[in-house]
C-alpha cells in the first residue's frame, strides 16, 4: 500500500504513522502514466486540503503538480 492510498481513504489510517506503508525502493519514472494518473486522483480528492510547493530545480513532471512554485 503506497501513501496514496492512504491519503485516498480518507482518514480510516493513522496518517502521521507509517503503518501500513511498504517501498520496497523501486520508484516508477515521474512521466509512467499511472504514477501521473494516481497523483492526478489523489488532487482531485484532497481538494483544498492539500498544497504542494514545487522548488524551482525539480523535474517539470513534479511541477506539473504545483500549487506554488518558487525558491528556497
Amino acid at each position: 500500500m503506497g501513501i496514496t492510498d492512504l491519503l485516498l481513504q480518507k482518514g480510516e489510517r493513522d496518517l502521521t504513522s507509517e503503518r501500513g506503508v511498504s517501498c520496497d525502493g523501486e520508484l516508477p519514472a515521474a512521466s509512467d502514466p499511472q504514477l501521473v494518473q494516481r497523483a492526478k486522483a489523489a488532487r482531485s480528492a484532497l481538494g483544498s486540503k492539500a498544497m504542494v510547493l514545487g522548488h524551482h530545480y525539480q523535474r517539470d513532471e513534479v511541477i506539473a503538480f504545483a500549487d506554488i512554485r518558487g525558491d528556497s
